[in-house]
């Protein structure tokens, strides 16, 4: 009997994993990826199939979907042909293609490159809010900062102001109920990110809109240790204040998700009923032309990571990169080779002080590869953490927000960035690059091939499971 139980189990096991092996060949994934999975279902069934189910699948794609997405899409039709631009028409084509977000000219933007400033003028713009206050984060800490927000949200909230707030539950793990409770007793529609079928998707953007006027985006979440209160001690990151038209592109991405989030029961839902209180007429700013560039687990396409290789490839003079990890993808890494050894000037400013153990040591056999093409590493001050995420180009374009130059940022997280077309703008980023890079050690050629044998074997063996990081 014990026996026939046995052989019951292990062909049901066999079932299953031929199952999944065939989900996995029927993915078109990356050949060796999809012979790691095959050799794990021949080696380990039972402890396979979990992980394969946890893991391995996109549950988001099959799980949400929604009637606002097409609705906002239809909407947004009417900009497409609005506003071109020439001499970046190669990168608006492929974007177009892969990307729903138009470009829009009609803006003003801002710099903030630490907390202290960007949680001023956020608090300020807040205040402010006449109708509505859309927040998603992936980490809020319940401390001076995440607690100033919230009073704030709640003092509006009593005003009548709607709040909604999308909170990443993975990210956001430490916050407590306690926190989102204060929250909801006041009215704020609190929506937690979390699909524990799948937890390595998650949402890693960090925007606010307010009166689908002014818009927040970028590197920093809420929190003290942005304010550099925390154990890395002074923290330089990078975000943006926009006013304008660009402000819609992120009012599309927060409804978006909030409604395939909170699969909200309403009907009609609150975006058909109010649309313009949402998308409203915004008064002549100056001209600045801005696009959005999202992607995600549920993406057909990786479209940020895309955007970026094709502003490499158009690169004629210079590219500068500021990432606080580095694990590009095969494709991004050989386009930042073939640039280094055509003669472009590639310039990487990396932490000096370790954040996340594994992709820190992962990171820096990537940094080592392209050094040896030619491409100058620059090591920021140890004393202090750099989280800034931005890539310029030949001072004409610049693209930045709550991507990382790594594979997470590009394939498993929700991610929202900004391309800029403007040179006064994209001098301005590139002059905040060079006075970090001031404060910054250049490394030499052989910096990381001098290394101890354990720190080589340590930093391999981390480039190993680089693409789950």
């Amino acid at each position: 009997m014990i026996y026939n139980l046995k052989l019951i189990s292990d062909v049901i096991l066999i079932i299953i994993s031929f199952i999944c092996v065939l989900r996995i060949i029927f993915d078109k994934r990356d050949p060796k990826g999809t012979l790691c999975w095959i050799l794990f279902f021949m080696l380990f069934k039972t402890l396979a199939i979990i992980t394969f189910l946890l893991l391995g699948r996109n549950w988001r794609n099959r799980c949400f979907t929604n009637n606002v997405s097409i609705f906002l899409k239809d909407k947004f039709e009417n900009y497409y042909s609005e506003n071109k631009n020439k001499e970046f028409n190669f990168l608006e084509k492929i974007i177009e293609k892969t990307n729903p977000y138009p470009i829009f000219t009609n803006n003003q933007l801002t710099f903030f490159t630490d907390g202290e400033s960007k949680y001023k003028a956020l608090k300020e713009d807040l205040m402010k809010a006449n109708h509505h206050i859309h927040l998603e984060y992936y980490i809020v800490r319940n401390d001076k900062v995440g607690n100033e927000i919230k009073d704030i949200l709640i003092r509006k909230a009593q005003e009548g102001i709607k709040v909604r707030f999308i909170i990443d539950k993975i990210g956001s793990i430490t916050l407590g109920r306690k926190y989102t409770r204060e929250l909801e007793k006041f009215g704020i529609d609190v929506v937690p990110y979390a699909y524990y079928f799948a937890p390595f998707y998650r949402n890693h953007k960090k925007i606010v809109i307010i009166d689908g006027i002014i818009g927040f985006l970028g590197g920093m979440n809420l929190g003290d240790e942005y304010e550099g209160k925390g154990k890395l001690g002074f923290w330089r990151d990078l975000h943006i204040r926009v006013k304008g038209d660009f402000v819609f592109n992120l009012q599309r991405s927060f409804i978006n998700d909030y409604f395939m989030i909170n699969r909200d029961k309403n009907n009609p839902p609150f975006i058909e009923v109010e649309y313009n209180n949402y998308f409203p007429n915004v008064e002549s700013c100056s001209s600045l032309p801005m696009l959005a560039v999202e992607s995600g687990p549920s993406s057909d396409n990786p479209s940020i990571m895309y955007s970026i290789i094709n502003m490499i490839s158009s690169a004629k003079k210079n590219i500068y990169i500021m990432t606080p990890y580095f694990i590009p993808s095969e494709s991004l890494l050989i386009s930042l080779k073939i640039a280094a050894l055509c003669g472009i000037d590639v310039r990487i400013l990396f932490p000096g002080k370790c954040d996340h153990f594994y992709v820190f040591y992962a990171s820096r056999t990537y940094l080592s590869e392209l050094m040896q093409c030619g491409v100058k590493v620059y090591l920021y001050r140890k004393d202090s953490f750099l989280h800034s995420k931005a890539i310029s180009v030949d001072g004409k374009i610049c693209s930045m927000g709550n991507a990382n130059i790594d594979i997470r940022s590009f394939e498993l997280n929700y991610e929202l960035n900004a391309i800029i077309f403007d040179d006064t703008t994209v001098l301005e980023l590139e002059n905040i690059f060079h006075k970090e890079c001031s404060e910054s050690t250049l490394l030499d050629k052989n910096f990381f091939e001098n290394s101890s044998i354990f720190i080589k074997l340590l930093e391999n063996i981390c480039r190993m499971f680089s693409n789950t990081m």
